[in-house]
């Protein structure tokens, strides 16, 4: 069995304040993609609380999987930083809140950081999502 993949990102526009957020899981035995999905919001206030609204986003998207086990990997290595140490961060507190709240629902649960160039197909997702929310404004 192992545990399930999730790679995260977020694609985020200063001007508009949109975000884009992607998420891929991949079954650890033979790397296949179980599910893939490209969403996005508005009013998002910086990078850093994209990138976090990408992770809950891919937790969300993995309990209505009903996956037990996951390894979470983003190329925030300052938020992944923030969730393996407890850390707290006010620019996103209320969505760390939330991290954390929806990672007791795992049977197990990690985050770990993953280069930005292995992580392009949650980017090209994440990305896809902007432009979805630009172009239906």
């Amino acid at each position: 069995s192992g545990t399930n993949i999730c790679f995260v990102d977020a694609a985020w526009n200063a001007t508009t304040r949109g975000g884009g957020f992607g998420c891929i899981f991949k079954d650890p035995c033979n790397n296949n993609i179980l599910h893939q999905s490209s969403t996005n919001r508005c009013f998002v206030g910086s990078a850093f609380i994209a990138e976090a609204i990408a992770v809950k986003t891919g937790l969300l998207k993995a309990i209505t999987l009903g996956l037990r086990t996951l390894s979470v990997w983003s190329d925030s290595q300052s938020l992944i930083n923030i969730l393996n140490t407890k850390k707290k961060s006010t620019e996103a507190q209320g969505i760390l809140f939330d991290i954390e709240h929806l990672s007791s629902c795992f049977a197990s649960i990690s985050f770990h950081h993953v280069p930005r160039l292995n992580n392009t197909d949650a980017n090209a997702l994440a990305k896809l999502g902007l432009l979805n929310l630009v172009n239906s404004v």
